[in-house]
């Protein structure tokens, strides 16, 4: 799951979601896998205020859909991808 993640922040941190749409899926992809990481117990602390923290940032940069740039989805990417 930790490699699906990472997959995920990477391709994204590339460019790879530049429509809203994408960007939403990447994001609850993402929401969906912190979730069986936690319950599965597979994440370190470090890494779970990582993920929540990212998370965060990520609901930011879709929060309106007419002010989507794709430049911030892959920057936020960016700072996950470094957590794994």
């Amino acid at each position: 799951m930790k490699a699906i993640l990472a997959m995920i922040a990477s391709r994204g941190s590339d460019g790879e979601y530049n429509d809203y749409g994408a960007a939403e899926q990447a994001v609850m992809a993402i929401a969906s896998i912190k979730s069986v990481l936690e319950q599965s117990g597979s994440l370190t602390p470090a890494e779970k205020t990582g993920l929540k923290t990212a998370l965060g940032s990520l609901y930011a940069v879709l929060q309106d859909a007419d002010e989507y740039r794709p430049e911030r989805m892959a920057a936020t990417l960016r700072s996950l991808a470094r957590a794994f």
